[in-house]
C-alpha cells in the first residue's frame, strides 16, 4: 500500500481512490473542527461554547454530514433534481457520514484537546 502511494502522482492524476477519499475527509474534518472552534469562541454566536459538550458535539455530526453526504442535489430553472438515492447510496452515505464525524473527533480529540501525558486532558 505505502509503496502505491509512493508511486502515485497528483500531476498525472494517478492517485489510488483510497488515497483521494482519506485526503477529502481529512481536510473536510479538519476545516469542521476548526469552524467549530471559532464559532465556540465567538462573542456573536452564543449556541456553542466550551462548556457545552453535546452542542458541540452536535455540531460536529452536522458538520460531517453536511460534507460526507453523497446525495447530490441541483437547483435549475425552478425544478429540484436529487440524484444517488439508491440503497447503496444512501448505505455508502452513512458510512461517509460516520468516518467523517470519527475523523471529526480524533482532530479535536488529538488537535484541539492535546491529550496530557498522564492520561488525563488537558482544557
Amino acid at each position: 500500500m505505502i509503496l502505491l502511494l509512493l508511486q502515485a502522482s497528483p500531476a498525472t492524476g494517478n492517485l489510488p481512490p483510497v488515497a483521494t477519499d482519506t485526503t477529502a475527509v481529512l481536510t473536510a474534518s479538519a476545516v469542521s473542527v476548526w469552524v467549530i472552534q471559532r464559532l465556540k469562541h465567538a462573542a456573536w454566536f452564543q449556541m456553542l461554547t466550551p462548556s457545552t459538550a453535546t452542542l458541540n458535539r452536535l455540531a460536529s455530526f452536522i458538520a460531517a454530514a453536511a460534507t460526507a453526504t453523497g446525495i447530490h442535489v441541483a437547483f435549475s430553472a425552478g425544478t429540484l433534481t436529487i440524484t444517488g438515492l439508491t440503497l447503496s447510496g444512501i448505505v455508502a452515505a452513512v458510512i461517509a457520514w460516520f468516518k467523517s464525524y470519527v475523523m471529526n473527533e480524533l482532530i479535536y480529540q488529538g488537535v484541539v484537546k492535546k491529550p496530557t501525558s498522564q492520561g488525563g486532558t488537558t482544557a
